[in-house]
């Protein structure tokens, strides 16, 4: 009977695995789609400079999402927070509001 329990653990640890990489694949798909939407539907030229600029971020956060599993980008995450304290505070504030907002609407 331990075996069971061991390999559903076990089991289950692949599924939120498996779960997780598939979020992570469709995550850096999006931000793809989004960059390429950016570029493709901004029309006025200094709209067009500042839009590529955030189309080119949001590349490049697509690319790296990509290539990095979770615990790498809680590794950078973690190193990112060490080195900016101050930062960090007010973008985790930020994102509180934001959530806060948004699940206050539904």
């Amino acid at each position: 009977m331990e075996q069971t329990t061991t390999n559903g653990k076990a089991g289950s640890t692949s599924n939120a695995r498996s779960m997780a990489q598939d979020i992570r694949n469709s995550i850096a798909s999006g931000a793809s789609s989004v960059a390429d939407t950016i570029k493709e539907k901004i029309p006025t030229e200094a709209l067009s400079t500042a839009a590529s600029k955030v189309a080119d971020t949001v590349s490049q956060s697509s690319r790296y999402i990509a290539k990095h599993n979770l615990g790498e980008m809680g590794e950078d995450f973690t190193i990112f927070i060490r080195k900016n304290p101050a930062s960090s505070v007010l973008l985790g504030i930020g994102v509180g509001l934001l959530l806060g907002t948004a699940l206050a609407r539904k």
